[in-house]
């Protein structure tokens, strides 16, 4: 048997199919759409943010910059995504608020997105827009960050009818930002994703494409970085770069003079008696009559801390001698019990606090011969010159913009300088530019500066000073010694 199709039935299948399709699909030019009202727009970052007024609590851990964050930013993202919205649907939205929220820092989650809305809300459709900022990867306890990427971003929206809450429009597009060319002589600012303008170009570029016909499923960018600013004359002197690489305890230049080492474990050797000031036993009396009955404890005994660290090339050990005298305080409280009419006093010791303090002049030897000395202090916050407030990207002078300080680094530090000799000479180590980098000075002359990580160095630049490669290891070697221990 042969059935005989109508072509009019048949055009108008096919054309109801692809009406079907459309509007399930994309609907941007759809004929039977409601007016849109923007019902929801947020911000939801994962992590610690730094804004550029102060940071927040905890920021400190694995704290890093959220543009959001930041007003003035703040406010044109929030008008770039109007824009985009209204390009793509012609929806006339005048104006959004984009409410800004933090998630768990500890596991990186963030909810679902799954607005709702009660039947018969409105008679427009209703329109949810999320962006999840979910940071670069981050190791915890360790700080050690997945340096190639500026940000982890999610774009979420669906479009619900406000008549019966069901939902119309549905798409989600990751966006990762990449750090692009590194200048030489520059570091980037890993805390920060890209500079102001870059980054909001990028964001610009990003929202667009999610609201398009071709939004892909992962959209990546590559944003020009932020790096610390260098003042052009110091910039004009660098004579390279130099980068050190680590492998367990070793530390090896691999681009640069071939210069390693290796730090062995620190020793240390009592060089006075303990010191104890007061027993911390308080009195059953005092604690009877219900007074305070804390007393404090404590122990001082002076030490020198020994490092050897081994040269690569030729297996000499030179060795960092430095005495230090460190402080042991105990909040002891007695407590009163009572068992069969009778009462006992017993103590209870809190957690120990330890402070230390330079004793001395440190000594620098090269196997059995000292060739140096040097002595460590701590400046007092607000007397040293931390003038690493600036960022620019690296070659143009017009992108040097202000940040606040804590941008600079992920975490709080001590400004210290170290002076001393190394072979007759002056040396000078100062940190006061940022806590991540040491400049340093030899014979009254910049001669390099070495950006650290883990008080151990990662980067370098030699400045326009011939200075022999013996003398380059051990101030390298210097700025491996563990600072913070004796801060």
């Amino acid at each position: 048997m042969i059935q005989i199709i109508n072509p009019g039935n048949m055009f108008r299948k096919i054309h109801l199919l692809g009406l079907l399709a459309f509007c399930l699909g994309d609907f941007a030019a759809a004929q039977e759409r409601k007016p849109i009202n923007l019902k929801e727009c947020s911000y939801l970052y994962t992590g610690y943010g730094l804004n550029d007024a102060k940071p927040e609590q905890g920021a400190f851990t694995g704290g890093r910059v959220i543009y959001a964050l930041k007003d003035s930013i703040h406010r044109e993202m929030t008008k770039m995504i109007v824009d985009a919205i209204n390009g793509y649907w012609d929806a006339g939205i005048q104006h959004a608020t984009m409410e800004i929220d933090q998630t768990s820092a500890m596991f990186r989650q963030y909810p679902k997105f799954k607005p709702k809305l009660p039947k018969n809300y409105s008679d427009k459709w209703e329109l949810f827009f999320r962006i999840v900022d979910k940071e670069y990867q981050l190791v915890p306890f360790l700080n050690m960050q997945t340096t190639g990427y500026a940000g982890n971003y999610v774009f979420e929206c669906k479009v619900l009818n406000g008549a019966d809450g069901s939902e119309v429009f549905s798409r989600s597009m990751e966006v990762v930002m990449e750090f692009g060319f590194k200048p030489d002589g520059c570091y980037i600012l890993k805390n920060i994703p890209g500079l102001p303008a870059t980054f909001l170009e990028g964001f610009n570029e990003a929202i667009k494409t999610f609201f398009s016909t071709s939004a892909p499923p992962v959209y990546t960018t590559t944003l020009k970085p932020a790096c610390l600013f260098i003042d052009l004359a110091t910039a004009s002197q660098i004579k390279r770069t130099i980068r050190f690489e680590r492998s367990g305890n070793t530390l090896q230049v691999v681009e640069g003079p071939d210069i390693g080492w290796s730090p062995k474990p620190m020793e240390r050797e009592k060089s006075s008696k303990t010191k104890r000031k007061g027993s911390g036993i308080g009195s059953g009396l005092v604690a009877l009559a219900g007074l305070d009955n804390t007393k404090e404890r404590s122990k001082t005994t002076k030490f020198i801390t020994r490092i050897n660290m081994e040269d690569k090339s030729t297996g000499v050990l030179y060795g960092f001698y430095i005495p230090i005298e460190e402080t042991t305080t105990e909040e002891v409280t007695t407590v009163q019990t009572k068992s069969n009419g009778s009462s006992s006093y017993e103590k209870e010791v809190g957690p120990a606090q330890v402070s230390r303090k330079i004793d001395g002049t440190a000594q620098i030897l090269r196997g059995s011969d000292t060739i140096g000395w040097f002595n460590i202090q701590q400046t007092p916050t607000g007397k040293s010159p931390d003038n690493l407030n600036y960022m620019w990207d690296g070659k143009d002078s017009a992108s040097i913009k202000p940040m606040p300080g804590h941008w600079n680094t992920s975490g709080p530090y001590n400004l210290m300088s170290i002076k001393g000799q190394l072979y007759g000479k002056e040396i000078l180590f100062t940190n006061s530019k940022g806590g991540n980098q040491l400049d340093v000075w030899y014979d009254n002359l910049h001669v390099a500066t070495f950006k650290t990580e883990d008080y151990l160095p990662r980067e370098g630049i030699l400045y326009n000073v011939e200075i022999p490669d013996e003398v380059l290891k051990v101030l390298g070697m210097l700025t491996s010694l563990p600072f913070g221990y004796y801060m």
